[in-house]
């Protein structure tokens, strides 16, 4: 499909046969598609492409499935007209090119993402007005623009972050995060429930933040450690080539989950709020920081006991 002029696809579109036909659909103007592409099980398009040129809009208004890969390229951005599912069967989703920048209309509309991957190369949520509600991605994320405005972020597998995250409420990463570029993570609570990998990069956590779901979870390769808010640690190992600090403030608390090593190479650890053990236990906090020196700011173990600490 081709079309000069703003054009609204307003029907259904689906295949006449399961996962054989491929969908392209280029615009050189403003382009919405009001109607539900691959809504028939079994007759959904193998592929889709969109496109739109000059400075066309894309405008996705309805849920949009595919048995494979799905690519927008929006050179006028994209925008989400209402609350969009995008499901592609075990394969990937792009949103191709920095112009293709995803953005409501105005309200905080959700997307919520069944895909192999789905890559961001454009800015989420940053237009005027443009906040996006929830993100919810049942796979893998790849980021490679800043998510600046959400209400909420979750995914479900791997997160490769080379931009910052900013939302108003939660962040969940459950599967392990390899940062890519330095990544400022700003939320209400910030959970990574596998391993982090910092490829030497800076982390910083505007918010709280609880790492690891068990022990193995570790937190390794981060060049600078530098976390605002309150701090759960159930991994036993955060690794850092320079500082860490926990907190910005005496009255932010440090929970310490499981036994832990926490290492720097010749520089400080701070804890500025007060460091307790989970409830319920004593666990051990192991520090190595090299010719550096080690700095609390407040209480230690003045609520729920540590163990050793050394």
């Amino acid at each position: 499909v081709s079309n000069s002029g703003q054009q609204t696809i307003s029907g259904t579109i689906n295949g006449a046969n399961d996962n054989t036909e491929a969908l392209t659909i280029t615009a050189n103007d403003n382009l919405t598609i009001s109607g539900v592409i691959g809504g028939i099980a079994n007759k959904q398009p193998s592929t889709l492409d969109i496109t739109t040129t000059g400075s066309g809009v894309l405008t996705l208004s309805n849920d949009i499935t595919t048995d494979n890969d799905q690519t927008y390229t929006a050179a006028g951005g994209v925008l989400l007209g209402a609350n969009i599912s995008l499901t592609a069967t075990s394969s990937d989703i792009l949103f191709s090119g920095t112009a293709s920048t995803v953005d409501s209309t105005g309200s905080t509309r959700t997307l919520t993402v069944s895909a192999n991957e789905i890559e961001f190369d454009g800015a989420v949520g940053g237009g005027t007005d443009g906040a996006l509600g929830a993100i919810g991605i049942t796979g893998a994320l790849d980021l490679d623009a800043a998510i600046t405005s959400a209400s909420s972020l979750s995914v479900s597998t791997t997160s490769n972050l080379g931009a910052n995250v900013t939302t108003s409420g939660t962040q969940t990463y459950t599967g392990a995060v390899t940062l890519s570029e330095d990544v400022n993570l700003t939320g209400s609570t910030i959970t990574t429930n596998s391993t982090v990998a910092g490829g030497t990069n800076d982390l910083t956590v505007t918010g709280n933040v609880v790492f690891g779901n068990g022990p193995t979870d570790t937190v390794t390769g981060v060049a600078v450690l530098d976390i605002t808010g309150n701090t759960t640690i159930h991994t036993d190992t955060i690794t850092t080539s320079s500082t860490q600090t926990y907190g910005d403030a005496t009255s932010d608390t440090i929970t310490i989950g499981a036994a832990t090593t926490l290492t720097t190479t010749n520089s400080q650890i701070t804890f500025s709020g007060t460091v307790d053990s989970e409830t319920s236990e004593t666990n051990n906090l192991a520090l190595s920081v090299g010719s550096s020196g080690v700095q609390f700011d407040a209480e230690t173990g003045g609520t729920v006991g540590l163990g050793a600490i050394g």
